[in-house]
């Protein structure tokens, strides 16, 4: 049974994943053909989350431990890249915390 999924199936997966996204990217792209309204929506929140993104780059920093580099395998530039995409992360979660807290408020008061 082992050899079933190591012998057929992860190597199917590894062909179906890719596939998989092309096709949702390729939906999508259709999808914002179809409607340029919404089109415009969903590119301005890729910008917005572009810019969250440069703005958690630019405050990270680029130190790496001797440790990190040899465990992890991590240099300069992926060490500010992960730095960069936490700080986003953190910044989104806030910002979903504020929006949840608004809508509860704003609630309150209809």
């Amino acid at each position: 049974m082992e050899a079933l999924f190591v012998d057929y199936l992860v190597p199917l997966t590894v062909w179906l994943v890719p596939i998989a996204a092309v096709l949702a990217i390729l939906g999508s792209v259709l999808k914002m053909a179809m409607t340029p309204k919404a089109a415009l929506q969903t590119l301005i929140g890729v910008a917005v989350l572009v810019v969250i993104f440069f703005i958690g780059y630019s405050m990270s920093s680029d130190a790496v431990t001797s440790k990190q580099m040899t465990e992890f395998n991590v240099d300069a530039e992926t060490s500010k890249f992960i730095g960069g995409a936490l700080r986003m992360l953190y910044a989104l979660f806030i910002l979903v915390i504020v929006a949840g807290v608004w809508k509860a408020v704003s609630k309150l008061f209809k």
